[in-house]
């Protein structure tokens, strides 16, 4: 115990631990591949140099920097040494812009204008830190086939490796270039969809990034919580990541968390608002630690066909939606429309994981880069939800540009029978009235109606929202508005149907055996009937108002 106690004692050292050649001991000095924080403001990171000479039989008496951009010579910066005892201290600080080119920095030592060479550090750039933490579908590996290695770039960097064990993490303290389709022991993982966003930040932004991939499957939410002993325990997921950080000097320099997490949640059954109260937690610590964070994405837990209850998958999801409401700093983006694999749990990359950094890159871009996008980024949110008559759900959403791509649904206990579109609202007539008390959920799998923006983002999940009952009210604003005129014998002639209110109408045509034959829309107060291909029967005539409140029936014979 005592050994082992030591054994991580000495880890912590390496945070400050000097970096010694022949000559010369560095108490601060970049490494190979490393990124540096830019400053905000100017667009320039620093590179710190700093150290003491040694006195020996050739003593140096003065020490040059020269910095390298893509390997020609920029600047050179000197000091002499004025030594005290045994040793003179020395400090540089030399400025780079975050652009799209690496630098180098060699260190020489002169004497009697004679001069050698003590190190070189190759291929630092300067540019921004992002944080990745989670389960499998933050882990992101590569699921059925298809790399995201396509994206790689020299400019995207990371820092040690997403380990579970405090060996594996000390073992691999360097600089890696960001992979995507490996594992937690993959040299550079960064995952598939963060890969992804690297790409685009470093294409549209022409600024490098540094990833720092914190996530292991199959944990829950309180795996990642901060421990009170994180600065002095690596056994923590919280401790590692800081460690990670705070060895290469960017704990500050954060700019944002990106969390997808939530299926082992579900599998155990936490509730929504246990699963709110610990994430909240968990962020407080990031902000204190992390000072520079700016947003926190959240990757909406979807229900998945992974044999997870639908219910407990959509409870976690209800408490990550009512965090994005309650939070100015959180963003949530759902997920539950994408690709997902064999398995039902995790994504392929193509529709998958590739559309996780695409959904995520333009909210990074307004939020932290200022850069507007002229299309719907935001996924539409629920904002209301009443009965508007016995049988018709009104679900009001954020967006005016509602589209829906497939059939089926369900609400609680009370199952679809027709959905229709009004600008921000979905209308849904169910087959039955559902029960007191019962809340409105979204989306249902087998088969699933997914309903978009103009973006083809869906609509974030929602479950147990509460249902207002405005039937009574409606229906006493409501009068009888039909007036048809009828045609017993109709051969080659149609009849008109009046209604005395305006606005958009729907018809429902049932014939004697009580099938629905026709389903029509119209605007206007008249609807011309064309019966010339319809069966000989008797159809009964439903009409609606836009919100699918029933205004009157008739009869039509057709002979």
């Amino acid at each position: 115990m005592q050994r082992s106690r030591l054994f991580l004692f000495s880890f912590f050292l390496f945070i400050s631990a000097s970096h010694i050649t022949g000559q010369v001991i560095y108490n601060s000095l970049p490494m190979d591949s490393e990124l540096v924080a830019r400053d905000l403001k100017t667009n320039m990171g620093t590179i710190t140099i700093a150290g003491e000479v040694l006195k020996t039989k050739t003593t140096p008496d003065s020490i040059a920097v020269k910095l390298f951009r893509d390997s020609k010579l920029i600047e050179t910066q000197y000091r002499d040494l004025h030594y005290s005892g045994d040793t003179a201290s020395f400090n540089f600080a030399l400025q780079i812009p975050a652009e799209l080119h690496e630098y180098s920095v060699s260190v020489y030592l002169i004497s009697h204008r004679a001069e050698w060479q003590d190190t070189t550090i190759k291929a630092i750039v300067a540019g921004d830190v992002y944080l990745i933490e989670g389960q499998s579908n933050a882990l992101a590996t590569m699921r059925d086939s298809g790399s995201a290695n396509g994206n790689k770039s020299e400019f995207i960097r990371t820092f040690a490796l997403p380990d579970t064990s405090v060996q594996g993490l000390m073992h691999h303290l360097v600089w890696y270039q960001g992979e995507g389709d490996g594992s937690v022991k993959e040299n550079g993982h960064v995952g598939q969809w963060g890969l992804r966003l690297g790409r685009l930040l470093v294409d549209n932004m022409k600024i490098p990034v540094a990833l720092f991939n914190g996530a292991f499957g199959g944990t829950p939410i309180s795996y990642y919580s901060c421990p009170g002993d994180y600065k002095k325990n690596l056994k923590s997921n919280y401790a590692r990541v800081y460690y990670r950080l705070k060895a290469t000097g960017l704990e500050k320099n954060v700019r944002a968390v990106i969390w997808s997490q939530g299926e082992s949640d579900a599998e155990s059954g936490n509730s929504s608002v246990n699963y709110k109260n610990i994430f909240i937690v968990l962020q407080k610590a990031w902000q204190e630690d992390y000072p520079g964070i700016e947003k926190t994405y959240i990757f909406q837990t979807s229900v998945g066909n992974s044999g997870i209850s639908v219910n407990s998958l959509l409870a976690v999801a209800e408490g990550q939606r009512q965090m994005d409401v309650e939070n100015k700093d959180i963003e949530i983006i759902p997920t539950y429309a994408l690709k997902s694999d064999k398995g039902g749990l995790h994504f392929v990359y193509k529709g998958g994981y590739e559309e996780f950094g695409n959904r995520l890159y333009p909210l990074i871009a307004r939020d932290l880069y200022n850069i507007k996008s002229d299309k719907e980024i935001d996924a539409p949110m629920i904002n209301n939800a009443y009965l508007s008559d016995t049988n018709v759900l009104v679900l009001v959403e954020s967006t005016n540009s509602l589209q829906e791509h497939t059939v089926a649904n369900g609400v609680a206990n009370a199952s679809i029978d027709t959905s229709i579109i009004l600008k921000n609202k979905i209308i849904t007539r169910l087959y039955k009235r559902p029960p007191k008390n019962t809340g409105a959920c979204l989306p249902y799998r087998n088969p699933l109606l997914v309903f978009t923006n103009s973006n083809n983002i869906e609509i974030l999940s929602f479950y147990n929202y509460p249902i207002i009952d405005s039937v009574s009210a409606i229906r006493n604003g409501l009068k009888k508005h039909i007036s048809v005129g009828l045609c017993h014998r109709l051969f080659h002639k149609g009849t008109s149907l009046f209604v005395k209110m305006s606005g958009t109408h729907y018809l429902e045509f049932f014939n004697t055996r009580e099938q629905r034959t026709k389903w029509v829309k119209f605007s206007g107060r008249h609807y011309t009937l064309n019966t010339i291909s319809w069966a000989k029967d008797c159809y009964s005539i439903h009409v609606y108002d836009d919100e699918l409140n029933l205004l009157g029936t008739t009869e039509l014979l057709v002979q």
